[in-house]
């Protein structure tokens, strides 16, 4: 016996090591039980390196390399594993060979114990690790629970159980325990629902259950349904009168406008909803505020998680913002992005929420921007325009939001806002003296009347009786920023002009005091020749920028067009301003004849020593005073605000049909050094390219030539002209005008005012993606899968 005992000692390294208990082990089994590791690792892992390769090993390595799939090597980390993993340790773990060799351990009667290699046969459940020299349970390894805090690590889970003389015994009783069996049945389910992925677990468990599921995703189409009409129309809901108890008859209860829905929904036929909201539990109803937040705030992810793949899939964006303070004095910036959707071909303008600035600085703002576009999922390499108002802490070269962002993406051009350029060029032409006091009265007069409807009555029965033929029946106000407005507003007071004054006679009658002074002191306003004149030169010369102002605020304006119909109203206020003797004449002789019909004197209201300019006659006096110091502003300020767009859009309208034979080649170099990395090809192959390109349109008529961004882009093959296909999306993606945030932002003061003024910036921007982006398409099915995702409170409709 001492002989066979010392061959088999000669033969294991590893029996020539006394094992002995591990002070502060935690792997014993129950008090008294052995402790049993191996004294030396270093030897093991010398020991297993030696072992044959296990059957079943493809690349013939060692054990402890060749299997990523030994339990041992996941004890640590069981808890972050993947279903992948988890599957293939539970099915295909690594398990040696009847021909390996096992370490040999001594037990305290100092007699060699081995591993018997027909224990995985017999407890199938248990794996070998030859990386820890020592047995697992593999289901319970990967199902049981953690343990609590204080608790020691558990043999066969945490630690590796290696105490050979009593393995049978343990092996049963671990077997037998109620924890190994529950983790066998959460492996056996794991495993029916990997290999079932099509289906749910609950359907493979219980038809029942499938059914119930549906007939109760039933229930909650109606509301869904209700809550995405409400948020998509703008429609408040409020949690005073739209939460509770739905009261079916609907005695003595003021409803919101929510539950005024649901009942006219019940009322129209829909039984599943009527029987849902009776009969279901009152906490179970999923009709409270907490749900209807619930429900907005997840169309709202899935509106802007379909905008952001649409926004990357595109290629290129720009980004638009602007900042204004709501209802409850909080500095909102809004967001909106510009970029080209393929199929089909057209410029988008989306918003993708409101961010709460309390640093105005335009490092702080840039930080905040560009954080929350990370934020949204948006690729910012693909950054090749940004658009803002002309404040400083935006537009300014050296720290600016725009010198910011441009300092990390610079491709990333900077455009001031043309509609909003536009805006300040008329503003700033129309403080010439005399037109600008014209204006300011013709706002008090407009403002007098929508004061009162009992003035609003005087006006109204003036014109029907003045004015019977004319399309307007009030007075259109003027908007303090938006130009639009103020064009239609001149152009409606001057084709109303007669009835004003015929209200204001009027109302110099009546028995209010008040009324009767501002009536007559308006009256003399306006009943002057000088407002008439002025009146005439603001209604001509505006009338020239109005079509120009309204192209500006489509979405889809192509910035290339738009800045040559303003070179095309540059040149008309240059030609008028050549001819203004002529041109002037045609309206003096107009204001006159509205003068005469009121008995209005032709003369000044100012001493002609005040003009600067000799003039000999009345005509003389308001043609050098106020038309051609009018006409002149105009050309120079849309002159030196459009310089920068010239700039940015001739470099890129050479790829235009219509204009690129107008431009230099030299141009196209300047193109391709700044847009270098998104081109395919080389420059020699570009300009190649480019000379196709130019050649394809040779012996084309005038008229039919593409002559905006988008059109070309159309007729650019991108099989046949790659690199032009991305030139003219990068050109149809500059910023034309900021009309989305402005629309954006009259929607905040909308929602703020009918929700609650100071509500939470989650709910804010959830309700405002439902209402500014009601085009984009929410189904309910994607909304009760967010929903059936979110939590396990909600398990009525898992």
């Amino acid at each position: 016996m001492e002989k066979k005992r010392k061959s088999q000692a000669d033969f294991n390294p590893f029996a020539k090591k006394k094992c002995t208990p591990a002070i502060g082990s935690h792997s014993s089994l129950g008090s008294g039980a052995e402790t049993w590791r191996l004294a030396d690792f270093q030897s093991a892992a010398t020991h297993r390196e030696s072992q044959p390769t296990p059957h079943g090993q493809a690349d013939g390595s060692s054990p402890e390399t060749c299997s990523e799939y030994d339990v041992g090597s996941y004890v640590d980390c069981r808890l972050t594993l993947n279903d992948d993993m988890k599957y293939k340790l539970l099915t295909q773990p690594w398990t040696p060979n009847a021909s390996y060799e096992f370490p040999v351990y001594k037990d305290s009667e100092d007699s060699p114990r081995p591993f018997n290699y027909l224990w995985l046969k017999y407890y199938p459940f248990m794996s070998y690790s030859g990386k820890c020299a020592g047995v697992f349970c593999r289901t319970c390894m990967l199902f049981a629970p953690v343990p609590g805090g204080g608790k020691k690590p558990s043999v066969f889970i945490s630690v590796p159980y290696s105490n050979w003389k009593k393995a049978t015994a343990e092996f049963r009783n671990h077997a037998a325990k109620r924890s190994h069996q529950t983790a066998c049945l959460k492996a056996q389910m794991f495993t029916t629902c990997y290999e079932n992925k099509d289906k749910s677990l609950m359907p493979a468990l219980s038809n029942g259950r499938c059914a119930q599921v549906e007939a109760n995703r039933k229930k909650l189409v109606p509301i869904i349904e209700t809550v995405l009409f409400a948020g998509k129309k703008g429609l408040p809901l409020r949690g005073k009168h739209d939460d509770g108890e739905l009261d079916m008859n609907n005695e003595g209860k003021s409803e919101g406008i929510f539950q005024s829905l649901l009942r006219s929904r019940c009322q129209a036929g829909d039984v599943t909803l009527h029987e849902h909201l009776v009969k279901a539990p009152k906490n179970a109803k999923y009709t409270s505020k907490t749900i209807q937040n619930e429900i907005i705030q997840k169309s709202a992810i899935i509106i802007r998680s379909k905008l952001v793949n649409e926004i990357n899939e595109s290629g290129f964006f720009t980004v638009l913002a602007d900042e204004t303070t709501d209802i409850s004095n909080t500095e909102q910036m809004s967001v909106c992005v510009r970029y080209v959707r393929e199929e089909p071909l057209i410029v988008c303008e989306v918003f993708l929420g409101f961010l709460p600035v309390y640093d105005l600085t335009g490092a702080s703002l840039a930080t905040t921007l560009l954080d929350f576009l990370t934020k949204c999922g948006l690729d910012l390499t693909k950054l090749r325009g940004q658009s803002y108002g002309g404040a400083t802490s935006t537009s300014g070269r050296v720290n600016g939001v725009q010198a910011h962002i441009k300092s990390d993406f610079p491709a990333a051009v900077y455009s001031h806002s043309v509609s909003h350029a536009l805006n300040l060029a008329i503003a700033k032409s129309c403080t010439v003296c005399g037109i600008e006091n014209t204006l300011s009265t013709l706002n008090e007069v407009i403002n007098f009347f929508e004061e009162s409807s009992k003035r609003m009555k005087y006006l109204s029965d003036a014109i029907a009786s003045v004015c019977p033929e004319s399309g307007y029946k009030c007075l259109q106000s003027a908007c303090a920023s938006g130009w639009v407005e103020r064009h239609e507003s001149i152009a409606v007071f001057s084709e109303l002009y007669d009835a004003v004054i015929a209200a204001l006679e009027v109302m110099q009658t009546d028995r209010d005091k008040a009324i009767r002074d501002k009536a007559d002191r308006h009256s003399k306003d306006i009943c002057d020749f000088e407002f008439i004149i002025n009146l005439m030169i603001a209604e001509s010369l505006l009338g020239i920028t109005l079509p120009l102002s309204k192209e500006l605020q489509k979405v889809n304006a192509d910035i290339v067009e738009c800045y040559n119909q303003v070179k095309v109203a540059v040149g008309m206020f240059k030609d008028k301003s050549s001819s203004a003797n002529k041109e002037f004449t045609e309206l003096f002789r107009k204001a006159q004849s509205v003068a005469t019909k009121h008995d209005i004197e032709v003369t000044l209201s100012w001493p002609r020593h005040r003009c600067g300019v000799p003039c000999g006659s009345v005509e003389d006096y308001f043609r050098m005073n106020n038309y051609v110091p009018f006409l002149d502003s105009m050309t120079r300020e849309l002159t030196q605000r459009f310089t920068l767009h010239g700039n940015a859009v001739t470099e890129l309208s050479i790829l235009i049909p219509q204009f690129s034979s107008q431009h230099p080649s030299e141009k196209l170099s300047r193109v391709l050094e700044m847009y270098d990395e998104d081109l395919l090809d080389s420059w020699s192959v570009v300009q190649g390219e480019f000379q196709m390109w130019k050649k394809k349109w040779e012996g084309v008529g005038k008229k039919e030539l593409p002559s905006t961004a988008i059109e070309s882009l159309a007729s650019c093959s991108k099989k046949w002209y790659p690199n032009m296909h991305i030139l003219l999306k990068i050109l149809c993606t500059l910023p034309v005008s900021t009309a989305t945030v402005e629309r954006s932002l009259s929607s905040l003061w909308r929602i703020k005012t009918w929700f609650r003024s100071r509500m939470g910036e989650e709910r804010l921007n959830a309700l405002a993606m439902l209402n500014i982006n009601s085009s984009v398409e929410v189904t309910v099915s994607e909304v009760l899968d967010a929903l059936s995702r979110r939590s396990r409170r909600l398990d009525f409709v898992l």
